[in-house]
């Protein structure tokens, strides 16, 4: 495995993640990053030492535009007993170097690299709006790899992204300031606030620009026909995006759905307890499923 700590030199063992008290408080001894085949460089946060027997089901957590890993610090710590939780930056975010890429097929192809560099296996992933095509993507072009797919207000299609990223670029500064609580609901908890505007403050307009074209270019459709995986689409009850629900439960194979209420974009840290639960639910059923039938994925 290609691993790599940013505060110590390439072997030392393993950085342990432990919590604090607060909701989306974590702390690393040390930055462990995967380095994948083409040189990309992965920053990850786990409870577990990855690469070798981890508890339960890997569970692959992946962030959407303009944000980074640590919006799943609740999911993290939940399922840090019985399960192995990752969450990762994408490139260009939050603690992985390089540019952030203009296309899911892009995205997709670093998340296989951070995969197979660090020696995961079949895993569960769960993906957020653009992480949610960026797994889905995942899921079709490497279907015996995943064992469950979670797509969180997920989108067919991202209407409003290109004229997002026009007006994000025409006035930087401004939409910022304007938009620094979008996708969150009114009644968002102040813990929810300052994750969200923390995430989107460490992270470059240019990463969020280059995100908002890949939404902008993404269309889903011709991808179900190949979709294998049990999946589970989350929504936030008041997310906009939740009215292409009925559409993606028709057209998609073996596909179940959940609505986590008073959230709207981000329920991972508006409504974290009910989300957990229903990812829960989701990951016990898969391990049902794998114990009747034996067929575990390679």
């Amino acid at each position: 495995m290609a691993e790599s700590y940013e505060s110590v030199p390439i072997g030392t063992c393993f950085a342990h993640l432990y919590y604090g008290s607060g909701r989306g408080s974590a702390r690393w001894g040390k930055m462990p990053t995967i380095e994948t085949g083409s040189g990309e460089r992965i920053f990850y946060e786990s409870p577990h030492e990855l690469g070798g027997q981890t508890p339960g089901a890997r569970i692959l957590f992946v962030h959407g535009t303009g944000v980074d890993h640590r919006l799943f610090a609740d999911q993290l710590r939940f399922f840090s007993g019985a399960q192995t939780p990752i969450s990762i930056d994408l490139p260009g975010h939050g603690q992985s170097p390089g540019d952030a890429l203009e296309d899911v097929v892009e995205y997709r192809m670093a998340l296989e690299g951070f995969i197979e560099g660090a020696e995961l296996g079949s895993l569960i992933l769960c993906g957020h709006a653009l992480g949610a095509a960026i797994v889905l993507d995942y899921a079709v072009n490497n279907p015996r790899k995943v064992e469950g797919l979670v797509l969180m207000n997920f989108g067919g299609t991202f209407p409003g992204a290109a004229d997002s990223a026009a007006d994000l670029l025409a006035d930087t500064d401004g939409y910022r300031a304007q938009n620094g609580r979008r996708g969150l609901s009114e009644n968002a908890s102040a813990s929810a606030v300052e994750q969200v505007m923390a995430a989107r403050s460490a992270t470059s307009p240019h990463a969020a620009i280059r995100d908002l074209v890949a939404c902008a270019k993404w269309e889903a459709s011709g991808r179900f026909p190949r979709l294998q995986t049990p999946t589970l689409l989350l929504y936030g009850e008041h997310d906009p995006l939740r009215q292409q629900m009925p559409e993606l439960l028709e057209a998609m194979p073996n596909v179940s759905s959940d609505v986590i209420p008073l959230a709207r974009h981000f329920p991972q840290v508006e409504a974290p307890d009910i989300l957990n639960d229903s990812l829960n639910q989701f990951v016990t059923a898969l391990a049902d499923l794998t114990q009747v039938t034996g067929d575990e994925t390679t």
